[in-house]
């Protein structure tokens, strides 16, 4: 396997998390990141197909630039809901789209929150890889069908 060399700053205390977990921080780091990613195929299997592709994409335009906060993990869910409500109230974005907004509300009032984060993370995928209509069509159907 190839590998590369990044510096990344840690906050103190997830440095203290990581080193209750082992003294090599390097391998510990790598593990947890192994972990998350495999988390995160695993969970996708659980989210195939449960967001049409209209509302991955109302999804992808709500939360752009959403910033979570991870120790609110447990409350992303209804976080989640709450957002896609008020913008729905305020901006009626589900309206003009085709989406009803209340129904996905409850979709993702229902989520775990590891679904969430999972979510959370085909979003920031999407606006990393995002480009023209028809790319970002296919890329909604590979990252959320």
């Amino acid at each position: 396997m190839e590998t590369q060399s990044v510096t990344i700053t840690i906050p103190t205390d997830l440095l203290s998390k990581i080193r209750e977990r082992g003294n090599d921080t390097d391998a510990t780091v790598r593990d947890a990141l192994e972990a998350f990613f495999q988390l995160m195929d695993v969970t996708a299997q659980t989210m195939k197909g449960r967001f049409s592709l209209k509302e991955a994409a109302l999804l992808c335009d709500i939360f752009r630039s959403t910033q979570m906060d991870i120790e609110r993990l447990a409350d992303w869910p209804d976080i989640f809901a709450w957002d896609v409500e008020d913008t729905e109230k305020y901006e009626k974005l589900g309206e003009r789209v085709g989406v009803n907004a209340e129904a996905l509300a409850e979709k993702l009032g229902a989520l775990q929150p590891i679904q969430t984060l999972w979510l959370h993370d085909r979003i920031r995928i999407f606006w990393n890889r995002a480009a023209s209509d028809e790319e970002n069509r296919e890329l909604l159907a590979e990252l959320f069908g």
